[in-house]
Parts: structure tokens; sequence; C-alpha cells
């Protein structure tokens, strides 16, 4: 999962990319892309006509698991399931508590679209804490007000007025690939025309690595792991009621 902010903002490196469960706040570090109206991939995606703020890297076990702690004490539409195994639940429904068992700041995995949604609204709203409701999770980048089942949540777009969202294939295609300097595609989200092992974490590994592991290959824009790690949901909408996931994974 990787999310983008609405219009241009770069926190330093030096405010970190996660916050850790000690300060009780998620700081997501993003890359400014430019160069607005770039012509479109091979594919057809790619072509964006503003600038945006992606994410650097991918969302991590130790943001999604402050994300967890400020609002899933009783986890209403279940932003924790039994298949995210590198977090630990603790605790009876109304007193719930969620912890990484890996390092914090490998990225989270095994994310539905509709918990990328819901984080990306807790985001939206200034990261409060609370039941999931209209004020948490349920509203702000996305209104979804309960949306669980796949035919909804294909219902749901994208609101004016959203800060952190989802990024759409061509934000996520153009921030991965397309290099300013030569008004052109790279082949991988690596700044390179070939892949490699030691290029991203995308094959023999048996588990993920610490986000931005392989920081001598960010794509153009300084994004990283769009070429391993963990696949990425996208705001795409397939033929099935299903969003469109991208990149490579462990």
């Amino acid at each position: 999962m990787r999310l983008r902010r609405i219009g241009i903002l770069t926190v330093g490196l030096a405010a970190i990319l996660a916050a850790g469960p000690a300060w009780g706040q998620v700081i997501i570090d993003t890359a400014s892309v430019g160069n607005p109206g770039n012509p479109a991939y091979s594919t057809g995606f790619g072509s964006v006509s503003y600038p945006f703020a992606m994410g650097r890297y991918e969302v991590t076990l130790d943001q999604y698991c402050v994300f967890l702690n400020a609002v899933a004490k009783t986890d209403t539409y279940a932003l924790w399931h039994s298949g995210m195994t590198a977090i630990t639940r603790s605790g009876s429904s109304g007193n719930y508590t969620y912890a990484p068992n890996l390092d914090g700041d490998r990225p989270v995995q095994h994310v539905r679209w509709s918990q990328a949604a819901r984080f990306a609204n807790w985001m939206h709203n200034g990261q409060p804490t609370g039941a999931q409701d209209l004020t948490t999770t349920e509203d702000g980048s996305y209104y979804l007000n309960g949306a669980v089942n796949a035919t909804d949540l294909y219902n749901v777009d994208r609101k004016v007025g959203a800060t952190w969202v989802i990024p759409s294939a061509d934000e996520w295609v153009k921030a991965a690939y397309f290099n300013p300097a030569t008004h052109s595609y790279y082949t991988y989200p690596t700044s390179s025309i070939y892949i490699e092992w030691d290029l991203a974490n995308y094959r023999w590994e048996t588990e993920t690595k610490k986000v931005g592991s392989y920081w001598n290959y960010p794509s153009p824009y300084g994004t990283y792991d769009q070429a391993g790690n963990v696949h990425e949901w996208t705001e795409q909408k397939g033929t099935s009621p299903n969003a469109i996931i991208r990149g490579g994974a462990y």
C-alpha cells in the first residue's frame, strides 16, 4: 500500500518516514512529481496533467499499527484480519491493541482496498482517535459509510477536496517510470531498462525488507520499492468488482 497527497508537500528525511508508536503520529515522506502534461507510456497509462506528491515509501507496519491503535479498539470494519501475520492483535473487542511482530519499518502487507481507503480517510481527517465512523474512517477522501463488499466498494470514487488518497493508475505509473530528463519512460521503477535481484525485492526473498532498502535505485522522482516488496493498490477499476494492483512483490 502506498498513498499520495493532493498538492505538493515534501517532508524531509530528517522527519523520518514512519512515526513509531512512541510518537503516536504517522508522518509520510513524499516525493514531488512535476512535469504536468507528460505523454502516456506505451500501455496508455502515465499521463498526468497536474503536479502531485507521491509517498516515497510503502506504508509501514509501524504506521499501520498507529492507525489501528487509534481507531480499531473495536474493529467494526475489519481494519485488521488474521492474514496480517506481521501484526499481532491483543485483548478483546473494545480494548484491542496492535503491534508489529517484525521490524516496524517493513511494509504492511495483506491490506485490502477497503482498508487502504479507510487509512487514507483517517489521514485526511487528521489522524483522529475513536470509533470507525464518518469522522475517522468512513468519510474523508472517500465516502465509505460502512461499505465492505466488493460491489459497494467498486462504486467508491475519490471525492473532490480529498487530500490523502490511493494513487490513480496514471499517477502510479508516472511516479514509477517516467524520466523527466528524457521525457520518456524507463522499463522498470528503478530508473533502469533491466531488472535484477539486487535492484528490488521482487524474487528469491522469503520475506519483505525494510522500506527504502534499495536506496541506490529510486524512480526518477525519488520513490522506492515500486518494483518490489509488496504489490500496491491503485484506484483503477478492473472488469470485475475489484481495483487493480501494480508493482512487484517479494
